[in-house]
Parts: structure tokens; sequence; C-alpha cells
């Protein structure tokens, strides 16, 4: 009977030396496969997460959303730095929104404005549902500063732009979005082209220009200059009426041909397709 005591109690401490020894060996295991601990975060930094958005609305109508793939907020002042950021500034309508593109941004908290030092894209009239269509325009630029209440977009230093029948630069741009007019600063020059191959042409230089969407129309002052094939005028203000993205007529004031001088108060220069 004593013999068979010791027996179980051998048992007893063969099976807690094993379970210890299993136990140990599992733990070691799992801190082994674990996944490393997250970096603190620096002295200054609030939070850091990737896949971040935020968006604004009228009611049920968009007017600004923001994605970025990746940021981090700064306690003061108070913002966030983003990474990868895509910016969605909506139309009254809901049906299409102007869609800006850059590498990295900051976005201030307080006053709900994101600005952007390196190069930036934009391009206008993207279709809230279904494909691209149609003619959009895009601009090339840097140091751009947004307003996510207003929509509104501004920068001082040159821009590019591009569409399906020309593009041009200037120095300086605002748009807004809710009007849809993009203003042009300074040191305007736009070139258009024809549908066809052998199509003429047309270059424009001015001292600011405004492009109204809505009404496809460009405003040209307080000077202007229009060049086509061997036709070159100079003028004061002039206003270009576009249809289709394609220049269908220009009103020019105080125009003059360069050598051979002629002025009139105003007149105007017909334009055709080809």
């Amino acid at each position: 009977m004593r013999g068979t005591r010791w027996l179980f109690l051998a048992a007893i401490a063969c099976i807690l030396v094993f379970v210890s020894a299993t136990y140990f060996k599992r733990k070691e295991n799992l801190a082994s496969e674990a996944p490393p601990p997250p970096k603190p975060l620096e002295t200054g930094i609030d939070g850091r997460a990737s896949n971040w958005s935020y968006t604004q609305s009228d009611g049920a109508r968009k007017r600004v959303t923001v994605r970025a793939k990746g940021f981090r907020q700064v306690k003061e002042p108070s913002l966030m730095e983003l990474e990868d950021v895509e910016l969605e500034l909506y139309h009254k309508d809901g049906t299409a929104f102007d869609l800006v593109k850059s590498a990295k941004a900051e976005f201030e908290v307080g006053s709900k404005t994101l600005y952007s030092d390196g190069e930036v894209e934009i391009t206008m009239g993207v279709p809230a549902e279904g494909p691209p269509r149609g003619r959009m325009l895009k601009i090339h630029t840097s140091g751009v500063h947004f307003e996510s209440n207003t929509g509104k977009a501004s920068t001082d230093r040159k821009a590019t732009f591009e569409f399906d029948q020309g593009g041009g630069s200037a120095v300086g741009a605002d748009y807004d979005p809710s009007t849809r007019e993009l203003h042009l600063h300074s040191q305007v020059a736009l070139d258009w082209r024809g549908k066809t191959p052998d199509a003429k042409l047309m270059h424009i230089e001015a001292g600011e220009a405004y492009y109204r969407e809505r009404e496809s129309k460009v405003i040209l002052l307080p000077w202007s200059k229009l060049t086509r094939d061997t036709l070159h005028l100079e003028a004061a203000m002039s206003v270009v009426q576009l249809e289709d993205g394609e220049i269908r007529r220009a009103e020019v004031q105080a125009a003059q041909a360069p050598r051979k001088i002629r002025t009139a108060r105003s007149s105007s220069l017909p334009t055709n397709s080809h």
C-alpha cells in the first residue's frame, strides 16, 4: 500500500513536470510569433493611422471629402500630416466633383483648411457616378490652399493645365467649385487646337483670365493677344466663347494689328473647326 502511494506521487510529479515544460515551451513559441509592439509616438504627436477620411456635408449633399492612406496628428498646432491625399470638391448639384491629388498635405483642424506645398493635380468635372465623360480640364501646380467650408482652391505659383484640345499656363490661380470659375492671375498663355489634324492652332496671351465653365466663356484682361496662322491681333479686354471645348468666337476691344495698324472700339475674331 505504501509503495502504491509513492507510485501515485511519482506519477503526479511527472505529470506536473510535463505540463510545466509544455506550458513554458508554448509560451516561448507564442512570444516569438507575436507581432512586434508598435513604435512609441514621437514627442508632440497625438496619433497615427492609415486609411483616414474626412467628409463635410450640407444636409444630405456632400461638399468635401478628404482621403489619405496615412496620417499623423500633431498636437501644437493642431494639424494632421497626410500622405497620398485625394480631395473631392463637390459641385452644387452633387452630380460631379473636382478631384485633387497630392503626395503630402497638411490639414489644419481648427480652420478646416488643407495645404499642399508639393505637386498637386486637379481634375475638374469628374462624374460622381459612372465613368468619366466629356472634356475634363487637368491642372498641375504646387503650393495649393484648400478651404473645406467653401471648397475654394488657390495658389500663387505657376500652374499648367491641359484639356483634350489644348493647354496653357499662368502664374497664380484660384478656383471656386460653387461658381465653377477659374481665375488665372497673371502671365496667361493658352493654346487651342481644332478637332482635325489640319486645324490651325489659336494662341492666346493675356495679363489675367477668367474661365467660366458654366457659360463656356474665357475673359481676357486688361490686355490680350490672339494669334492664328498669319493673323495676329493685340487688344484690350477680349471674350472667347467656347462650344464643346472649341473656340467659336472671340470678341475683342480696341483691336489692332501690330504692323498694319488698325483700331476699332470693338471687333470680333470668328473661328471655325478647321
